[in-house]
């Protein structure tokens, strides 16, 4: 008998069954060579049978150094269980703990803007034209890199003087000026037109 390999040898009886199902229920059936000893259409299964092996059901797991046999089977499926169920429950926490620190660390990075071409690629966005008329696109936001430093410079009116803010004294002051000037320059309108008619009267 091969010791490389899993075997499963069973009778016709409740026990061998109920082991059978457990197997089943696990997918683990499949890694068993199955040998019914009591089988009428293959009499010589009972002669592959050590001598040894005494009790049904019984397994020879390739790992083990010895045959489990009836309770022993039980229990080794058992403890097979409950380990595959801790190693999924060992591997589930450990998947929600790394989808945790991944939305930590995505919730911590700042995350560009997706590159939208029809919006940043080109001389103006789609929506920069404040009229049809217009036959000049508006320039966008973005700039060329290629742009030189003296065209990105910015022109920005010189600082304001405290003294030449406005204030209501100054805009008073500011309009008997411009009053003044107007009273002078109706003056000065009158005394042409004065002129010109003394001219006219002497002509006569």
């Amino acid at each position: 008998m091969n010791k490389s390999q899993n075997i499963l040898i069973y009778a016709n009886n409740q026990h061998c069954y109920e082991l059978i199902t457990l197997l089943k229920n696990e997918d683990w059936l499949k890694y068993f060579k199955t040998i019914r000893i009591d089988d009428p259409e293959h009499p010589e299964n009972v002669n592959l049978i050590p001598p040894s092996i005494k009790y049904t059901p019984t397994l020879i797991v390739s790992n083990m150094p010895k045959p489990l046999s009836a309770n022993e089977a039980f229990n080794w499926v058992y403890t097979q269980k409950m380990i595959t169920q801790q190693n999924m429950e060992k591997q589930q926490k450990m998947l929600q703990l790394q989808q945790s620190q991944m939305s930590k660390c995505m919730k911590a990075m700042v995350i560009p803007l997706a590159f939208v071409n029809k919006e940043m690629n080109g001389f103006s966005d789609t929506f920069a034209f404040a009229s049809e008329q217009i036959n000049d696109a508006l320039p966008q936001t973005y700039i060329d890199p290629k742009t030189s430093a003296n065209e990105l410079k910015i022109v920005t009116p010189p600082k304001e003087n405290k003294y030449d803010r406005l204030t209501k004294k100054n805009q008073e002051t500011d309009v008997k000026k411009l009053q003044r000037m107007r009273e002078d320059e109706d003056l000065e309108v009158k005394r042409i037109f004065d002129e010109k008619k003394k001219k006219n009267g002497r002509q006569r």
